[in-house]
């Protein structure tokens, strides 16, 4: 039989063997991709001061764990089909704790560096694993509902790692950092205690040119959008999304011809992937964009500490976590995955509610916007899940899964970038028309926005003239281009959102469990 023909749902367990602590102890592996990128960013300005890092290198530490985790992810799902769940799980597991012990006791940049990539490593093996081991323990009708739990405890996590960080932060980054490998081992002694060993997919190997193709397209496009945040004219930002690209087009080209790919590309075809794809992409980027400008709206123009700010986000992650079990429970009762597009639909209300909060607005302003987003990423979040899972044939089934992740990376690249250029250049606009209507020579208008920039980064007050003015016309003009970039994201994610559910109204699965019998995809070769 080939992979094809089988159906997507692997060999049954006896859930009378399967302990109700599996899925909580997943979901908090889980967790761990968020919770490492969040305590990474938070102790990265100290630890950058600490070991005396350049500005070069502090920005690719900011970024290495994220590449290695969007170049290996797809590869370690292939893994766990072949090799076993359990085992990459607990593997990942493991390079995480080395990979962040490595950052915590790091004399200098090297180590540094080299421990956040192992990291990265292992976040991708054990998310990878943890994700698609859900299907295998729970029973079609419950996966909508287990999903929605996996990523409720996922929010638990990060609500209760976010305020640990910012506190351990404050006292020494290091101790920071070894938040995750505590977490993480304690994981691992779980894991081997709950979660049993999980069937192997039907197939012996997996296509490695194809998988080396795979790494550089991604790698090459998520580096070209990180340049793109610091300087969108940049030769290495748009050559390196070049050989990206050039690379994705080689890898689904090769994959079509390989005897053993190590992803399914007629899965493409599915208006179901279609849909998810987008889907996955908008509440990433709706995700990434949101967090970082409203933190910066709140440290620049509002003058919050860090602090604060992890503490005044809080409502956007508990109305996350509730949404998650609440829709996890709605996919299982009816089937239906159309709730993605109104998931990105309720985002796009919670950036068009940003949009209107003033300089002398209070923080009540901003808790309808914070509601709106956390609810509706994780309608889509869940949703988008069920939807990957379901699609994915069996012989295939863990590298599917994984692909959630490159696309999810994908899409936070994109809103990182997209809303740091736009606010950057609106801002910069906005403070060179102020200067100019004030009466600042042209030639003096560099010298301010230079003044505005070094005051970002380090806080030092400028001392010319044209910068203490450039400075005193930044907060307005940054609110105008928060304002401005919040409608642009909320038209974006919105447009998304239709087009999503326009491509599910087309090929609607009356039910999970339908869906995970159809016909998949074909001209699979044999294993």
């Amino acid at each position: 039989m080939s992979a094809s023909q089988q159906p997507s749902s692997s060999p049954a367990l006896d859930p009378s063997s399967i302990s109700r602590l599996a899925l909580p102890v997943l979901g908090l592996v889980g967790g761990l991709q968020i919770a490492d990128p969040m305590i990474a960013s938070v102790a990265l300005v100290p630890a950058s001061r600490g070991l005396d890092l350049s500005p070069g290198v502090t920005a690719l530490a900011a970024s290495i764990a994220t590449l290695a985790l969007a170049a290996s992810v797809l590869s370690a799902g292939s893994l766990a089909d072949i090799l076993g769940r359990r085992r990459v799980l607990i593997v990942g597991l493991l390079l995480l704790v080395l990979g962040d012990v490595l950052v915590a006791i790091a004399p200098g940049a090297a180590v540094f560096l080299l421990g956040r990539a192992v990291a990265g490593l292992g976040l991708a093996a054990s998310f990878s694993a943890a994700y698609a081991a859900v299907q295998q323990l729970v029973t079609p009708k419950r996966l909508g509902s287990s999903l929605g739990m996996f990523a409720a405890v996922g929010g638990i996590t990060m609500l209760v790692v976010s305020p640990l960080a910012g506190l351990l932060t404050s006292v020494d980054w290091r101790l920071a950092f070894l938040v995750v490998p505590l977490l993480a081992g304690i994981s691992c002694l779980a894991v081997l205690r709950v979660v049993p060993v999980l069937p192997k997919a039907p197939r012996a190997r997996a296509d490695v040119p194809g998988q080396v193709l795979l790494a550089i397209g991604v790698v090459g496009v998520l580096y070209g959008l990180s340049r793109a945040s610091a300087s969108v004219s940049d030769p290495s930002c748009w050559g390196s999304i070049a050989v990206g690209l050039a690379a994705l087009a080689a890898f689904a080209v090769a994959e079509q011809r390989s005897d053993h790919p190590v992803f399914p590309i007629g899965l493409f075809r599915s208006r179901i992937f279609q849909a998810a794809v987008i889907v996955g992409v908008m509440w990433n980027l709706a995700q990434s964009a949101s967090q970082l400008q409203v933190s910066n709206l709140w440290q620049y123009v509002y003058h919050y500490h860090p602090g604060e700010v992890s503490i005044r986000y809080l409502p956007c992650l508990i109305a996350g976590i509730v949404a998650a079990v609440l829709v996890g429970r709605a996919l299982s009762a009816t089937g239906s995955v159309r709730p993605a597009g109104v998931g990105c639909l309720v985002a796009a209300a919670g950036f068009a509610a940003l949009a209107l909060v003033g300089r002398h607005t209070g923080y009540l302003w901003f808790v309808p916007g914070l509601l709106l987003i956390g609810t509706g990423t994780q309608i889509a979040a869940v949703a988008q899940s069920q939807m990957f899972l379901t699609e994915a044939p069996r012989a295939f089934y863990g590298a599917v899964a994984s692909s959630r992740t490159t696309v999810g990376a994908m899409g936070y690249a994109i809103g990182l970038a997209g809303s740091s250029v736009l606010v950057n250049r609106l801002t910069t606009g906005g403070i060179t028309h102020r200067l100019l209507a004030a009466g600042v020579s042209p030639d003096q208008i560099g010298q301010g926005l230079d003044g505005v920039g070094i005051y970002a980064r380090t806080g030092a007050a400028p001392t010319t003239a044209s910068a203490k003015q450039a400075l005193s016309n930044a907060a307005p003009s940054y609110l105008h281009a928060f304002s401005a970039t919040m409608w642009v994201f909320a038209a974006v994610i919105a447009i998304a959102g239709v087009a999503s559910m326009l491509l599910l109204t087309r090929r609607h699965p009356k039910s999970a469990e339908d869906a995970i019998t159809r016909a998949q995809v074909p001209a699979i070769p044999t294993a």
